[in-house]
């Protein structure tokens, strides 16, 4: 009897494969938007002095091409609180590079793009981040005792209150880094840490962690973020066109560009599973 029903199966599937049509409907493309990656990373022991900020804009769902569109001709600065302008020139289409930046511990920073006559600004504080981290092990840990848990502590300085961090894990099983949000308000005397865990990971892998300063602004864009992203994808893809950065179109609200502009120190770590 599962013979015959395998059998009849087989023939339905063969006699609609046979009927079918192929059916064109107009999809409705919106125009391209302008996405700005601008991100002032310093890494500590650095001197930060190469910076980048790309352009790009955003494509149809349905399109052959998988890469965004990359935007040349644009006028791309930094200044700081103290007036001091940075130009970032363009090397490659819509890749745009300064060389000679200088970044300085708690000092606010002003992004400006000019494009097609239509300009772009954002602003953001580069905070200092803690230096020193801890890590544990769990041979057993997730939700379900089968992974392994590695489990990162730092403090930060109660002194100020912008304590928000972004983590980003890149692992030697997965294609793209993860990233954990950490707001320090629901941490206790200001003892943070994160959890990660892959039942993947074995003796002698290496996990590379990058822990960023971020403000609170830059903070509420990628728990935005996080919170529509699958963990199959990267966040740094094309950003999802219902989530607005902090950067803006100076005379129409209604024209913001995607994507968002952060200024952080981060440090880098290892660890070497055992």
């Amino acid at each position: 009897m599962r013979g015959f029903k395998t059998i009849s199966s087989l023939l339905f599937i063969a006699c609609f494969a046979s009927c079918q049509k192929v059916v064109n409907v107009d999809l409705e493309t919106a125009a391209p938007k302008l996405v700005i990656d601008a991100t002032i990373d310093w890494q500590h022991g650095t001197k930060g002095n190469e910076q980048t900020i790309t352009l790009s804009t955003t494509y149809p769902y349905f399109s052959k091409d998988s890469i965004a569109p990359k935007v040349s001709g644009a006028k791309v600065t930094v200044t700081d609180s103290l007036g001091k302008i940075f130009d970032f020139e363009q090397v490659k289409t819509g890749e745009y590079v300064c060389n000679t930046f200088s970044p300085t511990l708690n000092m606010s920073y002003t992004l400006r793009v000019d494009y097609q006559g239509k300009t772009y600004t954002a602003k953001d504080k580069l905070y200092p981040m803690p230096q020193h981290v801890d890590f544990q092990q769990k041979d057993k840990g997730g939700i379900f005792g089968n992974a392994m848990e590695i489990r990162g502590f730092f403090k930060d300085d109660d002194q100020l209150k912008n304590n928000y961090y972004l983590v980003k894990i890149k692992s030697p099983h997965s294609k793209f880094p993860a990233y954990i949000d950490l707001n320090g308000k629901f941490f206790s005397k200001n003892n943070l840490f994160f959890i990660y865990s892959d039942e993947k990971l074995k003796p002698k892998d290496t996990l590379n962690f990058e822990i960023y300063r971020i403000s609170e602004d830059y903070f509420g864009y990628m728990y935005r973020i996080l919170e529509i992203t699958s963990n199959g994808s990267s966040p740094f893809s094309t950003p999802p066109a219902s989530v607005i950065g902090n950067i803006i179109n100076n005379k129409d609200a209604n024209d913001n560009p995607l994507g968002a502009f952060r200024a952080t120190q981060f440090i880098s770590k290892q660890y070497i599973i055992k």
